[in-house]
């Protein structure tokens, strides 16, 4: 069971743990404490009642999963969501022994279903970043989805042991995030993010009127994703959604 002390157990940087047993969300929780809280505070929640990703969209936040949120000011907040996927995957590499693939832009992908999520909100005052609240969502040991969201959403263990607790496997996020976010634009996270790209070299269907086709060939330093339509022209996607064609979605293991 995810704790305050489980965690503090584990956790090696200097940063604050805010802990809440039950939350509407974490990224919430983040934004109502940023002026008060120290860089890299770190607030999880043991479940979240209205989880949130992208678009609007609501994240399942059973017990089980791993619902964190890091406040930070970053002087460079382009990469911050590169970044905090490329620390989730380091987490994972490091402790639990997996190598996950990134897709574009914001999630963690093993064998072939999503697990684990990440929404970076940022506050801007007199055109400049006043703070950032950066969001994971990890299904770790979280129950297993049914309906629709079987098929595309996944739980690393939620039958089975994991090699290490989940209190353990939090501190090493919160310890991965905190390097990470203090520099999002060191050089090897944007080398460790291409290579993990699950998308480079698929056809994809952009979301968007018409949904158009592409096939998915680099990504930029800035987190940008390069396309190139059938046509022959490419364009540098900024933000947005794409998926897999279905016939080209990969398998992980």
């Amino acid at each position: 069971m995810l704790t305050e002390q489980g965690i503090k157990r584990y956790i090696t940087s200097d940063i604050d743990v805010i802990f809440f047993e039950e939350s509407p969300s974490t990224n919430l929780e983040a934004k109502r404490m940023a002026e008060t809280a120290r860089e890299g505070a770190v607030i999880f929640a043991r479940r979240q009642l209205s989880g949130r990703g992208r678009i609007g969209r609501s994240f399942e936040s059973p017990e089980g999963g791993i619902y964190m949120t890091m406040l930070v000011r970053p002087k460079d907040p382009v990469c911050l969501t590169m970044a905090a996927a490329v620390a989730v995957r380091r987490a994972m590499v490091r402790k639990l022994e997996l190598r996950p693939a990134i897709k574009w832009v914001n999630d963690i992908y093993w064998n072939g279903k999503k697990v684990c999520g990440i929404l970076a909100e940022g506050v801007i005052c007199k055109n400049e970043l006043k703070y950032a609240a950066v969001g994971v969502g990890l299904n770790y040991q979280s129950p297993g989805f049914t309906g629709g969201l079987s098929q595309k959403a996944g739980s690393l263990y939620p039958d089975s042991e994991p090699p290490v607790s989940i209190n353990e496997m939090a501190a090493a996020m919160a310890d991965e995030l905190y390097s990470a976010l203090t520099d999002p634009s060191d050089p090897s996270i944007y080398r460790e993010y291409r290579q993990s790209s699950m998308l480079t070299g698929k056809r994809i269907v952009l979301m968007r009127e018409g949904e158009p086709e592409a096939t998915a060939m680099d990504v930029t330093p800035e987190g940008h994703l390069i396309v190139r339509f059938d046509d022959g022209h490419t364009e540098e996607l900024c933000s947005g959604e794409v998926s897999v064609k279905a016939a080209e979605a990969p398998h992980f293991v």
